[in-house]
Protein backbone atom coordinates (compact mmCIF):
# COMPACT_ATOMS: atom_id res chain seq x y z
CA UNK A 1 0.00 0.00 0.00
CA UNK A 2 2.76 2.58 0.64
CA UNK A 3 4.21 1.46 -2.54
CA UNK A 4 1.06 3.16 -4.17
CA UNK A 5 0.67 5.78 -1.68
CA UNK A 6 3.50 7.25 -1.81
CA UNK A 7 3.64 8.15 -5.43
CA UNK A 8 0.25 9.68 -5.32
CA UNK A 9 1.03 11.71 -2.27
CA UNK A 10 4.31 12.96 -3.89
CA UNK A 11 3.21 14.39 -7.65
CA UNK A 12 -0.77 14.59 -6.78
CA UNK A 13 0.21 16.67 -3.52
CA UNK A 14 2.92 18.65 -6.06
CA UNK A 15 -0.06 19.08 -8.53
CA UNK A 16 -2.71 20.48 -5.84
CA UNK A 17 -0.33 22.43 -4.54
CA UNK A 18 0.56 23.94 -8.13
CA UNK A 19 -3.35 24.69 -9.00
CA UNK A 20 -4.06 26.36 -5.40
CA UNK A 21 -0.89 28.27 -5.68
CA UNK A 22 -1.69 29.29 -8.67
CA UNK A 23 -4.92 29.87 -8.61
CA UNK A 24 -4.34 32.15 -4.97
CA UNK A 25 -1.99 34.29 -6.99
CA UNK A 26 -4.40 34.80 -10.26
CA UNK A 27 -6.56 36.06 -7.89
CA UNK A 28 -4.71 38.69 -5.77
CA UNK A 29 -3.30 40.28 -9.06
CA UNK A 30 -6.58 39.88 -10.42
CA UNK A 31 -8.10 41.70 -7.27
CA UNK A 32 -5.02 44.25 -7.61
CA UNK A 33 -5.82 45.04 -11.26
CA UNK A 34 -9.40 45.98 -10.52
CA UNK A 35 -8.46 48.21 -7.34
CA UNK A 36 -5.43 50.09 -9.33
CA UNK A 37 -7.04 50.97 -13.04
CA UNK A 38 -4.32 53.78 -13.01
CA UNK A 39 -2.04 50.85 -14.37
CA UNK A 40 -1.98 47.56 -16.23
CA UNK A 41 0.87 45.97 -14.72
CA UNK A 42 -1.25 43.76 -12.35
CA UNK A 43 -3.50 42.53 -15.36
CA UNK A 44 -0.15 41.91 -17.70
CA UNK A 45 1.58 39.31 -14.85
CA UNK A 46 -2.09 38.17 -15.11
CA UNK A 47 -0.44 36.22 -18.56
CA UNK A 48 2.46 34.74 -16.62
CA UNK A 49 0.15 32.24 -14.71
CA UNK A 50 1.22 29.19 -16.98
CA UNK A 51 4.45 29.48 -16.68
CA UNK A 52 4.20 30.43 -13.15
CA UNK A 53 2.18 27.01 -12.28
CA UNK A 54 4.82 25.21 -14.19
CA UNK A 55 8.18 26.51 -12.44
CA UNK A 56 5.96 25.82 -9.06
CA UNK A 57 4.84 22.53 -10.08
CA UNK A 58 7.87 21.61 -12.01
CA UNK A 59 10.41 22.46 -8.87
CA UNK A 60 8.21 20.57 -6.35
CA UNK A 61 8.35 17.52 -8.67
CA UNK A 62 12.62 17.61 -8.73
CA UNK A 63 13.13 18.46 -5.35
CA UNK A 64 11.18 15.47 -4.20
CA UNK A 65 10.66 12.85 -6.82
CA UNK A 66 12.90 11.02 -5.22
CA UNK A 67 10.47 10.57 -1.96
CA UNK A 68 8.52 8.84 -4.77
CA UNK A 69 10.36 5.72 -5.40
CA UNK A 70 8.75 5.59 -8.35
CA UNK A 71 10.63 4.13 -11.31
CA UNK A 72 13.68 4.19 -10.27
CA UNK A 73 15.73 2.72 -12.39
CA UNK A 74 14.79 5.63 -14.50
CA UNK A 75 15.42 8.22 -12.19
CA UNK A 76 18.56 10.06 -13.65
CA UNK A 77 16.48 10.23 -17.15
CA UNK A 78 13.11 11.92 -15.08
CA UNK A 79 15.50 14.34 -13.36
CA UNK A 80 17.06 15.52 -16.04
CA UNK A 81 13.83 15.94 -17.51
CA UNK A 82 12.11 17.51 -15.14
CA UNK A 83 15.44 20.01 -14.79
CA UNK A 84 15.46 20.70 -18.41
CA UNK A 85 11.63 21.91 -18.17
CA UNK A 86 12.60 24.10 -15.27
CA UNK A 87 15.23 25.76 -16.79
CA UNK A 88 12.66 26.15 -20.16
CA UNK A 89 9.61 27.40 -18.17
CA UNK A 90 11.75 29.71 -16.15
CA UNK A 91 13.08 31.41 -18.91
CA UNK A 92 9.16 32.20 -20.30
CA UNK A 93 8.38 33.22 -17.14
CA UNK A 94 11.09 35.87 -17.75
CA UNK A 95 10.29 36.85 -20.64
CA UNK A 96 6.68 37.09 -19.67
CA UNK A 97 7.30 39.47 -16.57
CA UNK A 98 10.10 41.56 -18.63
CA UNK A 99 7.56 42.19 -21.41
CA UNK A 100 4.77 43.23 -18.80
CA UNK A 101 6.81 45.63 -16.85
CA UNK A 102 8.28 47.04 -20.41
CA UNK A 103 4.81 47.50 -21.54
CA UNK A 104 3.66 49.02 -18.58
CA UNK A 105 6.26 51.41 -18.82
CA UNK A 106 4.88 52.23 -22.69
CA UNK A 107 1.62 52.57 -21.81
CA UNK A 108 2.44 55.49 -19.27
CA UNK A 109 4.67 57.30 -21.86
CA UNK A 110 1.95 56.98 -24.96
CA UNK A 111 -0.48 58.47 -22.49
CA UNK A 112 2.32 61.74 -21.80
CA UNK A 113 3.55 61.82 -25.53
CA UNK A 114 1.46 62.20 -29.06
CA UNK A 115 4.24 62.86 -30.87
CA UNK A 116 3.51 59.84 -33.56
CA UNK A 117 6.93 60.37 -35.00
CA UNK A 118 8.72 60.30 -31.83
CA UNK A 119 7.03 57.27 -30.55
CA UNK A 120 7.08 55.48 -33.66
CA UNK A 121 10.86 56.10 -33.90
CA UNK A 122 11.36 54.66 -30.37
CA UNK A 123 8.96 52.18 -30.67
CA UNK A 124 11.04 50.64 -33.00
CA UNK A 125 14.50 50.90 -31.14
CA UNK A 126 13.05 49.10 -28.16
CA UNK A 127 11.02 46.59 -30.06
CA UNK A 128 14.95 45.50 -31.13
CA UNK A 129 15.92 45.86 -27.17
CA UNK A 130 13.13 43.24 -26.49
CA UNK A 131 13.96 41.25 -29.07
CA UNK A 132 17.48 41.17 -27.94
CA UNK A 133 16.17 40.60 -24.61
CA UNK A 134 14.54 37.71 -25.54
CA UNK A 135 17.16 36.01 -27.34
CA UNK A 136 19.58 36.36 -24.63
CA UNK A 137 16.70 35.09 -22.08
CA UNK A 138 16.69 32.02 -24.84
CA UNK A 139 20.37 31.11 -25.29
CA UNK A 140 21.44 31.53 -21.64
CA UNK A 141 18.37 28.72 -21.13
CA UNK A 142 19.46 26.95 -24.03
CA UNK A 143 23.25 26.68 -22.65
CA UNK A 144 21.76 25.65 -19.19
CA UNK A 145 19.94 22.66 -20.49
CA UNK A 146 23.05 21.95 -22.62
CA UNK A 147 25.20 22.34 -19.28
CA UNK A 148 23.14 19.06 -17.52
CA UNK A 149 24.46 17.05 -20.01
CA UNK A 150 28.29 15.98 -19.50
CA UNK A 151 29.05 15.46 -22.86
CA UNK A 152 27.87 18.73 -23.81
CA UNK A 153 28.97 21.25 -21.34
CA UNK A 154 31.79 22.91 -23.73
CA UNK A 155 28.78 23.91 -26.24
CA UNK A 156 26.93 25.38 -23.15
CA UNK A 157 29.74 27.24 -22.18
CA UNK A 158 30.36 28.57 -25.73
CA UNK A 159 26.51 29.76 -25.96
CA UNK A 160 26.73 31.18 -22.26
CA UNK A 161 29.93 33.40 -24.03
CA UNK A 162 27.81 33.86 -27.00
CA UNK A 163 25.01 35.39 -24.77
CA UNK A 164 27.18 37.84 -23.66
CA UNK A 165 29.08 39.01 -26.44
CA UNK A 166 25.64 39.52 -27.86
CA UNK A 167 24.31 41.74 -24.68
CA UNK A 168 27.67 43.65 -24.80
CA UNK A 169 26.83 44.43 -29.01
CA UNK A 170 23.63 45.36 -27.86
CA UNK A 171 24.32 47.48 -25.55
CA UNK A 172 27.10 49.50 -27.39
CA UNK A 173 24.30 49.70 -30.25
CA UNK A 174 21.82 51.25 -28.10
CA UNK A 175 22.84 52.55 -25.19
CA UNK A 176 20.38 55.27 -25.46
CA UNK A 177 17.50 53.01 -25.50
CA UNK A 178 18.78 50.38 -22.83
CA UNK A 179 18.78 54.26 -20.18
CA UNK A 180 15.05 54.73 -21.31
CA UNK A 181 14.39 50.94 -20.76
CA UNK A 182 15.82 50.91 -17.59
CA UNK A 183 14.19 54.22 -16.66
CA UNK A 184 11.22 52.47 -17.86
CA UNK A 185 11.41 49.89 -15.49
CA UNK A 186 11.75 52.27 -12.79
CA UNK A 187 8.72 53.92 -13.63
CA UNK A 188 6.84 49.95 -13.58
CA UNK A 189 8.64 49.12 -10.30
CA UNK A 190 7.47 52.15 -9.08
CA UNK A 191 3.62 51.60 -9.87
CA UNK A 192 4.04 48.20 -8.67
CA UNK A 193 5.63 49.42 -4.45
CA UNK A 194 3.10 52.33 -5.22
CA UNK A 195 0.25 49.85 -5.43
CA UNK A 196 1.72 48.02 -2.00
CA UNK A 197 2.44 50.47 -0.22
CA UNK A 198 0.28 53.15 -0.91
CA UNK A 199 2.82 55.84 -1.37
CA UNK A 200 2.32 58.78 -3.73
CA UNK A 201 5.77 58.04 -5.83
CA UNK A 202 5.84 60.40 -9.13
CA UNK A 203 7.65 59.32 -12.02
CA UNK A 204 8.08 60.65 -15.52
CA UNK A 205 9.17 57.94 -18.55
CA UNK A 206 11.39 60.35 -21.27
CA UNK A 207 12.22 58.30 -25.18
CA UNK A 208 10.66 55.02 -23.69
CA UNK A 209 8.38 52.86 -25.68
CA UNK A 210 7.52 49.55 -27.23
CA UNK A 211 4.21 50.06 -29.07
CA UNK A 212 2.24 47.12 -27.44
CA UNK A 213 -1.16 48.70 -27.94
CA UNK A 214 -3.99 48.66 -25.77
CA UNK A 215 -7.27 48.32 -27.76
CA UNK A 216 -11.05 48.49 -26.42
CA UNK A 217 -13.77 47.12 -27.41
CA UNK A 218 -17.54 47.72 -27.73
CA UNK A 219 -19.56 44.60 -27.07
CA UNK A 220 -22.81 44.24 -28.80
CA UNK A 221 -22.60 44.25 -32.40
CA UNK A 222 -18.90 44.64 -32.17
CA UNK A 223 -17.62 41.46 -30.95
CA UNK A 224 -20.89 39.43 -30.44
CA UNK A 225 -24.39 39.43 -32.42
CA UNK A 226 -26.53 39.86 -29.79
CA UNK A 227 -30.04 40.16 -32.03
CA UNK A 228 -31.32 37.14 -31.40
CA UNK A 229 -30.75 36.79 -27.89
CA UNK A 230 -32.17 40.42 -26.86
CA UNK A 231 -34.90 39.70 -29.41
CA UNK A 232 -35.95 36.60 -27.16
CA UNK A 233 -35.59 38.40 -24.06
CA UNK A 234 -38.08 41.23 -25.29
CA UNK A 235 -40.30 38.41 -26.21
CA UNK A 236 -40.71 37.51 -23.20
CA UNK A 237 -40.64 40.66 -21.54
CA UNK A 238 -43.50 41.69 -23.59
CA UNK A 239 -45.84 38.03 -22.78
CA UNK A 240 -44.53 39.13 -18.96
CA UNK A 241 -45.89 42.53 -18.87
CA UNK A 242 -48.53 42.70 -21.51
CA UNK A 243 -47.31 45.42 -22.93
CA UNK A 244 -46.44 45.14 -27.21
CA UNK A 245 -42.90 45.62 -27.95
CA UNK A 246 -41.77 45.23 -31.56
CA UNK A 247 -38.55 42.61 -30.61
CA UNK A 248 -37.46 42.82 -34.12
CA UNK A 249 -37.50 46.97 -34.32
CA UNK A 250 -35.85 46.70 -30.85
CA UNK A 251 -33.17 44.03 -31.36
CA UNK A 252 -32.15 46.26 -34.40
CA UNK A 253 -31.19 49.47 -32.79
CA UNK A 254 -28.28 47.91 -30.42
CA UNK A 255 -26.23 50.40 -28.27
CA UNK A 256 -27.50 53.31 -26.64
CA UNK A 257 -28.08 52.17 -23.00
CA UNK A 258 -31.06 49.66 -22.49
CA UNK A 259 -33.46 52.53 -20.26
CA UNK A 260 -33.12 54.28 -23.70
CA UNK A 261 -35.05 51.74 -26.02
CA UNK A 262 -37.14 50.38 -23.02
CA UNK A 263 -38.95 54.06 -23.49
CA UNK A 264 -40.38 53.42 -26.51
CA UNK A 265 -42.25 51.07 -25.07
CA UNK A 266 -43.18 51.30 -21.65
CA UNK A 267 -44.35 54.99 -19.57
CA UNK A 268 -41.49 56.34 -18.08
CA UNK A 269 -42.61 55.20 -14.75
CA UNK A 270 -42.36 51.56 -15.37
CA UNK A 271 -39.22 51.83 -17.20
CA UNK A 272 -36.84 51.01 -14.05
CA UNK A 273 -39.20 48.58 -13.45
CA UNK A 274 -39.53 47.06 -16.62
CA UNK A 275 -35.30 47.12 -17.47
CA UNK A 276 -34.65 45.41 -14.29
CA UNK A 277 -36.99 42.56 -15.33
CA UNK A 278 -35.26 42.70 -19.05
CA UNK A 279 -31.71 42.45 -17.32
CA UNK A 280 -33.48 39.51 -15.00
CA UNK A 281 -34.52 37.67 -18.03
CA UNK A 282 -31.63 38.32 -19.94
CA UNK A 283 -28.91 35.53 -18.82
CA UNK A 284 -31.84 32.17 -19.32
CA UNK A 285 -32.62 33.98 -23.02
CA UNK A 286 -29.90 35.72 -24.40
CA UNK A 287 -26.47 34.20 -23.31
CA UNK A 288 -27.16 30.88 -24.82
CA UNK A 289 -28.54 32.45 -28.20
CA UNK A 290 -25.77 34.83 -28.96
CA UNK A 291 -23.07 33.69 -31.01
CA UNK A 292 -19.69 35.48 -31.50
CA UNK A 293 -18.85 37.85 -34.50
CA UNK A 294 -16.72 36.40 -37.20
CA UNK A 295 -13.31 37.79 -36.64
CA UNK A 296 -13.72 38.60 -32.94
CA UNK A 297 -11.80 35.79 -31.01
CA UNK A 298 -8.67 36.68 -34.12
CA UNK A 299 -9.40 40.43 -33.21
CA UNK A 300 -8.36 39.60 -29.67
CA UNK A 301 -6.36 36.67 -30.26
CA UNK A 302 -3.72 39.33 -32.83
CA UNK A 303 -3.86 41.87 -29.73
CA UNK A 304 -2.73 39.74 -27.09
CA UNK A 305 0.37 38.57 -29.80
CA UNK A 306 1.26 41.77 -30.71
CA UNK A 307 1.93 42.26 -26.73
CA UNK A 308 -1.01 44.15 -25.91
CA UNK A 309 -4.04 44.24 -24.19
CA UNK A 310 -7.74 43.27 -24.76
CA UNK A 311 -10.59 45.02 -23.21
CA UNK A 312 -14.10 45.56 -23.30
CA UNK A 313 -16.38 49.18 -22.20
CA UNK A 314 -20.28 48.29 -23.09
CA UNK A 315 -23.19 49.88 -22.45
CA UNK A 316 -24.52 46.38 -21.47
CA UNK A 317 -25.28 45.53 -17.55
CA UNK A 318 -21.95 43.96 -17.04
CA UNK A 319 -22.36 40.99 -15.28
CA UNK A 320 -24.62 40.26 -18.08
CA UNK A 321 -21.86 41.38 -20.38
CA UNK A 322 -19.47 38.71 -18.28
CA UNK A 323 -21.72 35.81 -18.97
CA UNK A 324 -21.60 36.36 -22.83
CA UNK A 325 -17.62 36.63 -22.55
CA UNK A 326 -17.30 33.48 -20.16
CA UNK A 327 -19.75 32.14 -22.35
CA UNK A 328 -17.85 32.22 -26.07
CA UNK A 329 -14.60 31.72 -24.42
CA UNK A 330 -13.53 35.43 -25.49
CA UNK A 331 -9.79 36.02 -23.45
CA UNK A 332 -10.31 39.85 -22.36
CA UNK A 333 -8.34 41.46 -19.93
CA UNK A 334 -10.58 43.73 -18.05
CA UNK A 335 -14.48 44.56 -18.37
CA UNK A 336 -16.46 47.56 -17.85
CA UNK A 337 -20.53 47.86 -18.03
CA UNK A 338 -23.24 50.35 -18.25
CA UNK A 339 -20.99 52.96 -20.02
CA UNK A 340 -22.22 54.71 -23.31
CA UNK A 341 -20.99 57.14 -25.69
CA UNK A 342 -18.87 59.94 -23.62
CA UNK A 343 -19.61 57.81 -20.29
CA UNK A 344 -16.44 55.05 -22.54
CA UNK A 345 -13.68 57.13 -22.02
CA UNK A 346 -13.20 57.04 -18.53
CA UNK A 347 -12.60 53.49 -18.44
CA UNK A 348 -10.27 54.16 -21.86
CA UNK A 349 -8.50 56.88 -20.05
CA UNK A 350 -8.13 54.55 -16.63
CA UNK A 351 -6.41 51.87 -19.03
CA UNK A 352 -4.42 54.12 -21.55
CA UNK A 353 -6.11 52.62 -24.53
CA UNK A 354 -5.04 53.89 -27.58
CA UNK A 355 -7.57 52.33 -29.75
CA UNK A 356 -11.59 52.50 -29.16
CA UNK A 357 -12.99 49.47 -31.49
CA UNK A 358 -17.05 49.90 -32.07
CA UNK A 359 -20.03 49.57 -34.64
CA UNK A 360 -22.42 52.81 -33.08
CA UNK A 361 -21.48 56.56 -33.69
CA UNK A 362 -21.61 56.61 -29.84
CA UNK A 363 -18.53 54.46 -29.97
CA UNK A 364 -16.76 57.16 -31.93
CA UNK A 365 -17.86 59.76 -29.55
CA UNK A 366 -16.56 57.85 -26.86
CA UNK A 367 -13.19 57.01 -28.66
CA UNK A 368 -12.92 60.54 -29.18
CA UNK A 369 -13.45 62.04 -25.87
CA UNK A 370 -10.68 59.62 -24.29
CA UNK A 371 -8.10 60.91 -26.94
CA UNK A 372 -8.14 57.29 -28.59
CA UNK A 373 -7.87 56.57 -32.29
CA UNK A 374 -11.67 55.15 -33.47
CA UNK A 375 -11.81 51.88 -35.35
CA UNK A 376 -15.37 51.42 -36.70
CA UNK A 377 -16.88 48.16 -37.50
CA UNK A 378 -19.85 48.34 -39.96
CA UNK A 379 -21.82 45.02 -38.46
CA UNK A 380 -24.40 47.09 -36.43
CA UNK A 381 -26.84 49.47 -37.01
CA UNK A 382 -24.74 52.42 -38.51
CA UNK A 383 -22.97 51.85 -41.64
CA UNK A 384 -19.91 52.60 -42.91
CA UNK A 385 -21.01 56.03 -44.01
CA UNK A 386 -22.35 56.98 -41.15
CA UNK A 387 -19.61 55.98 -38.98
CA UNK A 388 -17.10 57.76 -41.21
CA UNK A 389 -19.16 61.20 -41.63
CA UNK A 390 -19.00 60.82 -37.28
CA UNK A 391 -15.26 61.17 -37.14
CA UNK A 392 -14.16 57.39 -37.29
CA UNK A 393 -10.39 57.37 -38.49
CA UNK A 394 -10.72 53.83 -39.56
CA UNK A 395 -13.51 52.03 -41.18
CA UNK A 396 -13.36 47.95 -41.59
CA UNK A 397 -15.95 45.87 -42.62
CA UNK A 398 -16.14 43.77 -40.08
CA UNK A 399 -13.33 42.41 -37.53
CA UNK A 400 -12.18 40.01 -39.72
CA UNK A 401 -9.94 42.71 -41.18
CA UNK A 402 -8.75 43.96 -37.97
CA UNK A 403 -5.82 41.91 -37.45
CA UNK A 404 -4.33 42.43 -40.67
CA UNK A 405 -5.01 46.33 -39.74
CA UNK A 406 -3.30 45.95 -36.38
CA UNK A 407 -0.60 44.76 -37.90
CA UNK A 408 0.23 47.76 -40.37
CA UNK A 409 -0.70 50.26 -36.71
CA UNK A 410 1.89 48.40 -34.93
CA UNK A 411 4.23 48.25 -37.52
CA UNK A 412 4.10 51.58 -38.85
CA UNK A 413 3.93 53.53 -35.27
CA UNK A 414 0.88 55.32 -33.32
CA UNK A 415 -1.00 57.11 -36.46
CA UNK A 416 -3.49 54.58 -36.97
CA UNK A 417 -3.88 56.63 -40.35
CA UNK A 418 -2.33 55.09 -42.69
CA UNK A 419 -4.00 51.82 -41.93
CA UNK A 420 -7.13 52.95 -42.27
CA UNK A 421 -9.81 50.50 -44.10
CA UNK A 422 -12.43 52.29 -45.99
Amino acid sequence: MENVLRPVIVVGGSVVLTLLVGWAVDRLLRRADGRHHETPLWGLLRRGRVPFQLVLCTAMLRGSYAEAKLLEEHSIGIGRILTLTLIGSTAWLVVRIAAAVVETSYTRYATAHRDPARVRRVRTQVSLIQRVVSAIVGVVAVAAMLLTFPAMRAAGASLLASAGVLGIVAGVAAQSTLSNLFAGLQIAFGDMVRSLTGDAVAGTLEGMAAHSPTVGFDLDMTLIDSRPGIKAVYQELSARTGTFIDADLAASRLGPPLEQEIRHWFPEEQVAEAADLFRGLYPQYAVAATPALPGAREAIDAIHAAGGRAIVVTAKYEPNAKLHLEHLGLDVDALFGSLWAEGKAEALRKHHAQVYVGDHIGDVVGAHTAGALSVAVATGPCDAAELRNAGAEVVLADLTEFPSWLERYVAEGADGGDGAAT
